[in-house]
């Protein structure tokens, strides 16, 4: 009989990341807690598709907003690197989901 590993559990966290004012190129560190993350999970993060006093809900597929995830430490949090690129001012809110 074929072995299954016990389900993971689907948990998902949301920070902002903020670009401020000044228009240029931008790299900004949002870090997020989280009780359920571990080395060996899988995190996916992007922006979501909703307004924030900055823009509207479309803006980040034109201004070509990216995120990562880095430096994890388990049981407690994870950072998101969002990327901008050229001209990107304001804040954008991002979504992460993760297997723990």
């Amino acid at each position: 009989m074929p072995y299954f590993p016990p389900a993971s559990v689907l948990n998902s966290a949301s920070g902002v990341a903020n670009f401020g004012s000044a228009p240029g190129s931008h790299n900004t560190t949002t870090t997020i807690s989280a009780t359920w993350v571990k080395a060996s999970s899988i995190i996916m993060v992007g922006p979501l598709a909703t307004a924030t006093s900055d823009h509207d809900p479309d803006d980040y597929i034109a201004d070509g907003i990216s995120c990562v995830v880095a430096n994890i430490v388990n049981g407690v949090s994870f950072d998101i690197i969002t990327t901008a690129p050229n001209m990107t001012t304001g804040t954008y809110n991002i979504q992460a989901i993760g297997l723990g």
